[in-house]
């Protein structure tokens, strides 16, 4: 899971809790691309590059990502019984390139006080809402944005590697 979280823009200082960043989506165009599945990450970036420069999509100033292993999505999705798009979105290839894809856009693309890796195999409910909790008051009083997605996206247009 990963969580955005910016200002508010109709009400500043104000946090907004975004579930789904269109990081989220880049991630699993990544995954796509990895596993040599056509992947159209380079047209999603160029899209994002634009709506960010020109205001219509916001960088967050923190970001939440729960990380987990294949072995448990998979135990936790045979509850819900396979379809295509679980078995893709729960294969070892994609959890690990969208796990990959993470870890190496925060390590390149944002400062270490903007963003938490949390590991749900390891970590109660409990513990992970602690630990959300605390990074959110971590975050208060300096919500700035950062840049990640906009540099992500900037990379890919001019050619450069983006992780």
């Amino acid at each position: 899971m990963n969580v955005a979280l910016s200002a508010g823009e109709r009400q500043p200082g104000v946090m907004q809790i975004v579930e789904r960043s269109p990081l989220t989506l880049i991630a699993f165009e990544y995954a796509k691309m990895k596993q040599g599945i056509p992947a159209e990450i380079d047209h999603l970036l160029g899209l994002y590059d634009k709506l960010y420069g020109i205001g219509i999509l916001k960088e967050p100033s923190g970001y939440v990502f729960i990380q987990v292993s294949p072995n448990v999505v998979q135990e936790r999705i045979k509850l819900k019984g396979n379809n295509p798009t679980l078995e893709f979105l729960c294969s070892n290839g994609t959890i690990s390139a969208v796990n990959e894809f993470m870890n190496g856009f925060f390590a390149k693309y944002i400062n270490p006080e903007n963003f938490i890796i949390l590991n749900s195999d390891t970590t109660t409910q409990e513990g992970l809402a602690n630990s959300i909790i605390n990074f959110i008051g971590s975050l208060k009083g300096k919500l700035q944005t950062t840049n990640g997605i906009s540099s992500i996206a900037h990379n890919a247009l001019i050619g450069e590697p983006i992780l």
